[in-house]
């Protein structure tokens, strides 16, 4: 998996970002977010999650829930079916899922990312 991340295969990177969050003693969100960040520039539409996961935890030192959503629209605007609300809301629709996620946007544009403080 390193030698086909480090050759800039996207899946591959991802997965690298992934085991640097949940496969390790001790979280490394720096070393996860180099490699979700490398699979999205290839418009790997998980790694959006992966960076969207990173910026959502309290722990991460860019902790930012406005990169939260952006990065969570992304992964929705390319069709990724293991976006947050799609997993608790397996039924729902594309359509459903961009219209809550831009009115979630709209909270979260409104308010200055030090008043929010919601755990996902």
């Amino acid at each position: 998996i390193k030698k086909a991340a480090k050759n800039g295969y996207a899946p591959a990177e991802y997965c690298l970002g992934f085991f640097s969050l949940y496969a390790t003693p001790s979280i490394n969100y720096q070393k996860a977010m180099f490699w979700f960040t490398r699979a999205a520039k290839q418009q790997f539409a998980p790694a959006y999650i992966g960076i969207a996961a990173c910026y959502q935890s309290e722990e991460f030192e860019e902790y930012n829930l406005k990169e939260f959503i952006i990065n969570l629209e992304k992964a929705i605007n390319l069709g990724d079916n293991s976006s947050p609300l799609r997993i608790f809301f397996p039924s729902i629709t594309n359509m459903t899922s961009r219209l809550i996620t831009k009115k979630a946007s709209a909270i979260f544009y409104s308010l200055p990312n030090e008043a929010i403080r919601l755990r996902w």
